[in-house]
């Protein structure tokens, strides 16, 4: 009787513990630079670019690379303040993560997430500054952002 009183307790046991190792949460991992776009032309939009960021990669390389992307002509400047949020694209007005630019433009943030794909929202603002976002879908732990805003036109 004990023998199968132990054997049906290291049985449940052994499931708890593999439904809690399955159930364990992704990432969700931001890292960018936000810009003004010095020299856009009277009919430019404010712009994000987006690169997927691989578990093992190396960030700044990616950071670097997602800047070469950019094209040559464009002058920018670091810009401080500029609010970066990341929603569900579902439901854009509830954010998962809230950011802000430092002096040299640069944030980063970090959330843990459930770990199944997703649609999500990244939207810049900045006040005297056209408002940007992008859908994109979040399958890997991280994304580089590189945000141009150009300013309002008054």
């Amino acid at each position: 009787m004990r023998r199968i009183f132990r054997s049906i307790v290291l049985t449940i046991i052994l499931v708890l513990s593999i439904l809690f190792l399955t159930g364990c949460d992704g990432g969700l991992d931001v890292t960018g630079i936000a810009f003004e776009w010095i020299n856009a032309p009277p009919n430019a939009t404010s712009q994000i670019y987006i690169t997927n960021v691989k578990s093992g990669e190396d960030i700044k390389q990616t950071l670097n690379n997602t800047l070469d992307n950019i094209p040559k002509e464009i002058t920018k400047l670091p810009l401080e303040n500029v609010n970066i949020t990341i929603a569900l694209t579902k439901n854009p007005d509830s954010y998962i993560m809230n950011m802000l630019s430092n002096s040299t433009g640069e944030f980063s943030g970090g959330k843990i997430v459930a770990p199944t794909k997703f649609q999500i929202r990244v939207k810049a603002t900045k006040e005297g500054y056209q408002d940007v976002y992008k859908d994109i879908t979040h399958d890997t732990i991280g994304h580089v952002i590189v945000i141009l805003l150009v300013k309002n036109k008054n």
